[in-house]
């Protein structure tokens, strides 16, 4: 992306989720009309900043929903309503993993696969950011922001092994 457009941050791109092409023209009921063959996604960036569904959302928090869980307690449904507030959970204003019928089956799978590379990470290796110990900025593509490419991180094994 442009540095030009980069210094403004309104104008650099969000990421999106759930991409479709609609297979057919379609009518939204506010009369907007929709072609065959065009692309449709949900913006993603929005909807996970967004201060209406969560306190502070635009502060990173490690623990936001960790503390969410006790508060959230018991639903009158006899469904934990704490369960809203798990990684797997998928809805309508949290979709890294798609929603409804078109939820991701293997978000179970991937879930257990960070948790345990996680574990192992922290439990064996000692961790510090590499250069000059800043976080390189992000870098951000017409869909996506990713972690710089260049960015390093120094590992180190404690004793024992992996």
């Amino acid at each position: 992306m442009s540095d030009r457009l980069n210094a403004f941050p309104g104008w650099r791109p969000r990421p999106v989720s759930m991409g479709r092409i609609a297979v057919k023209d379609i009518t939204l009921s506010d009369g907007t009309r929709i072609p065959e063959g065009t692309l449709l996604t949900a913006q993603a960036y929005a909807m996970h900043h967004d201060g209406a569904l969560c306190d502070n959302a635009r502060t990173f928090d490690p623990f936001r929903f960790a503390r969410m869980r006790p508060i959230a307690g018991s639903g009158s449904d006899g469904q934990s309503a704490n369960a809203k507030c798990l990684f797997t959970t998928t809805s309508a204003e949290y979709i890294p993993f798609g929603y409804g019928q078109y939820s991701c089956p293997g978000r179970y799978f991937a879930s257990n696969e960070l948790k345990a590379i996680l574990a192992c990470i922290i439990l064996n290796c000692d961790m510090k950011l590499g250069g000059d110990g800043s976080r390189p900025s992000d870098v951000y593509t017409a869909t996506s922001i990713m972690p710089a490419p260049h960015g390093r991180i120094l590992f180190k094994k404690r004793g024992g092994s992996v």
